[in-house]
This record gives structure tokens, C-alpha cells and sequence, in this order.
């Protein structure tokens, strides 16, 4: 299974950033496991921070040795700065995207945060899209609708002004719509990159339906290339069973 449409594949780009809410370290993962499927090496990395999963091959930013054993035995490597304390990776002040790219077939990199949400607007200086990136992929989670902005959304207060709508404003299908193709939601800093949206967390058939709803208002648009909803969570389900 593909995540782009129109006749392009996720493996055609060497770089791609994943920003948003709404599951975008399982989209990221997902993406890793399709890929390395193809016989392709990856890195996952993120210019911001990311939750470290102890489990998956690690190595630290630098260390040229580990990588290239995990990328030897797993096809794949988590590459990072631990912080102390907080169980996340980041990377350097000055991270160097191009040799890290150059060290694998696809870089794959988190490039914001939704602190678990899932809708975000992005502040001024967020998401953070490597100059590598080709394709960045915008995540949203249809679980947010019909809740309040505050409980659903990462700066509530950024989304209810990119909405024009109260902070106590519950989110619709149209809401969720503008945010995926606004330049102030995930459209934020693609410039002329390859865009996609993934609308995330269509775990049953009325979501996934009212996910179609929202994927026929954006595709209207014209603002993504591509637009696919899906469910990370039953995918994983399918996976282990």
C-alpha cells in the first residue's frame, strides 16, 4: 500500500518531512516499514523533537558506526541527540540534513510537534522543513471532530484565529478542511515542495466516511497533491495479527 496518489511513490523522494498532528511518528514508521520492504535504507530523524521508542535501532547524531550497523541489520536507524530527562530526541543546532540524507535512500524527519493532538496551527517558528525535504506530508486526526477546540487542538488560540471561531467552538468537517489547506495550518512552509495530507484516525466507517467528506473539501481546493484518510491504529492491528 502507497501513501501517494498519482502515480508517485513515497520512494521517489529522498527527503521527507512529516508535520502536523494526529499520529505523524506512526505515519513516520509506517512509511519506514513500506520502505525498507523496497530494500531501501532508512533514517528517521527529527529537526524538532520526537518521543524515543528504546526498542528501535538508535544512534546517536555522529556516530557513523552504529548507524551504518542498524542500517546493516535493520534497514533502518533512528538517528538523534537524547535530552535528558524528557525521553525525546532532537537534533543538532546546526544539523547537517544533506550528509545525513546522503547516508541512507530516504530521511525520513518529524518536523514538528501536537504535544499528542490532533490539530495543530503552527507558531511563527514552527514547522521546522529541513532545505533537504522534497515532499512534506501533513498529518491531521479525525478525532478531533465535534470537540472543542481547546481539548483538540495544539495553540488553540491560533486555531480559533486561522477559523475565525470562538475558542469554544466545537470542530466540523469544514474546520478541519481549511486547516489542512491553509498557508497558516499545514500548508505552513511547503513553498514548492510536493505536498500531501494524511486525515488520520478513521478508525470506524462513520469517521472514515466524514474523512471522505473532508478529503473531497481539500482536494476541491487544490492546495494537496494527494489527500488519503486512513487508520494507522487498524493498520498496526493488521500488521500484528
Amino acid at each position: 500500500m502507497k501513501i501517494t496518489e498519482c502515480g508517485e511513490s513515497e520512494s521517489n523522494y529522498r527527503c521527507i518531512a512529516v508535520a502536523g498532528g494526529g499520529g505523524k511518528t506512526s505515519l513516520i514508521f509506517y512509511l519506514t516499514r513500506l520502505l525498507t520492504e523496497q530494500g531501501k535504507k532508512v533514517i528517521v530523524a527529527a529537526s524538532t523533537h520526537m518521543a524515543r521508542d528504546k526498542e528501535r535501532p538508535f544512534a546517536g547524531w555522529g556516530d557513523q558506526e552504529q548507524l551504518f550497523r542498524n542500517l546493516s541489520v535493520w534497514g533502518y536507524s533512528v538517528v538523534g541527540v537524547p535530552e535528558e530527562g524528557t525521553g525525546k530526541i532532537t537534533c543538532p543546532v546546526r544539523a547537517d540534513w544533506e550528509t545525513l540524507r546522503d547516508r541512507c535512500d530516504t530521511l525520513l524527519v518529524e518536523a514538528d510537534g501536537a504535544r499528542g493532538l490532533p490539530l495543530k496551527a503552527p507558531a511563527d517558528h514552527e514547522p521546522v522543513i529541513p532545505e533537504p525535504a522534497e515532499l512534506v506530508i501533513g498529518v491531521a486526526g479525525l478525532d478531533a471532530l465535534d470537540q472543542p477546540i481547546p481539548e483538540s487542538c495544539h495553540r488553540p488560540e491560533r486555531v480559533a484565529a486561522l477559523l475565525g471561531r470562538p475558542l469554544d467552538h466545537r470542530i466540523t468537517e469544514e474546520d478541519i478542511a481549511e486547516i489542512c489547506r491553509s498557508e497558516r495550518g499545514l500548508r505552513k512552509g511547503v513553498g514548492e515542495r510536493a505536498f500531501g495530507i494524511v486525515l488520520n484516525k478513521a478508525d470506524d466507517e462513520g469517521i472514515r466516511r466524514r474523512g471522505e467528506e473532508i478529503r473531497k473539501k481539500i482536494a476541491g481546493n487544490r492546495s494537496g497533491q494527494w489527500v488519503k484518510v486512513m487508520s494507522l491504529k487498524n493498520i498496526e492491528k493488521d500488521i500484528k495479527s
